[in-house]
């Protein structure tokens, strides 16, 4: 990876026997950004043995820059985590301001749509508009069926438009 022989200067020692000792940094010739480590076998064990008991506990995410990957790796598990981080009030608008890049994005868009209807809908009784609230909130949780989504907001009959509205109030499964 180096483009150096085991002789040369700067080149990692090479023995039948384990001869490092210590971990060694190794720049790379054309990166000084980029360095090849060489640990001893012990702190290779050390470090496998601090994984397993402090990987697990955290929140670490494996994501990729590239935007056609964004539905790969944890980048729904870590949009989610970064939302539920806010408070209440700042996690409507950040939902709502984010793209449709996951399940998790799009169920939660949708739940604050469907409590902003619940909530306008228990509170204004306005006839014709209730009915197409309630419409609404059934068109999100995917209630009706594509028939009924074509006439849902169409009255049938001139005595049905007279009723005063049903009770719209939505109920979470």
């Amino acid at each position: 990876m180096r483009r150096l022989a085991p002789g040369d200067p700067g080149a990692a020692s090479v023995d039948e026997i384990e001869s490092t000792t210590m971990p060694t940094a190794y720049p790379h010739p054309d990166n000084a950004n980029l360095l090849f480590w060489d640990v001893p076998a012990t702190v290779l064990t050390q470090i496998r043995e601090e994984c397993n008991n402090h990987l697990n506990n955290e929140k670490i995410y494996l994501i990729s820059t590239c935007l056609a990957h964004v539905r790969l790796w944890d980048f729904e598990r870590l949009t989610n985590d970064l939302i539920d981080m806010y408070p209440v009030e700042k996690r409507h608008a950040i939902t709502l301001a984010m793209s449709a890049a996951g399940r998790l994005a799009i169920q939660k868009k949708r739940d604050h749509y469907l409590i902003a209807v619940s909530r306008y809908d228990s509170r204004y009784a306005i006839v014709g508009l209730s009915a197409g609230m309630k419409n609404l909130q059934a068109q999100l949780t995917g209630t009706l069926k594509p028939r009924e989504q074509v006439t849902a907001n169409r009255f049938t009959d001139d005595k049905s438009a007279e009723k005063p509205p049903e009770s719209t109030r939505f109920i979470a499964d």
